[in-house]
């Protein structure tokens, strides 16, 4: 019983590993998402939280050269 408890421990812990690698991420992504429609709104190219058809454009040219 001590043995399939240590297991499941042991599971739990790698579950935890990988739910807080994937919150940083998740994080980061966040933070970056953030400073670009700071960055748009700055420019004038959204309004009223829609980004214009060429910003559009472009990152998805840039997510296709990544």
């Amino acid at each position: 019983m001590r043995k399939v408890l240590d297991n499941i421990q042991h599971s739990l812990d790698e579950i935890m590993a990988a739910q807080m690698a994937f919150q940083g991420r998740i994080d980061e992504e966040e933070a970056r998402i953030y400073q670009l429609m700071a960055d748009l709104f700055e420019g004038g190219t959204v309004q009223d939280g829609t980004f214009s058809f060429g910003v559009l454009l472009e990152m998805a040219i840039h997510n296709l050269n990544a």
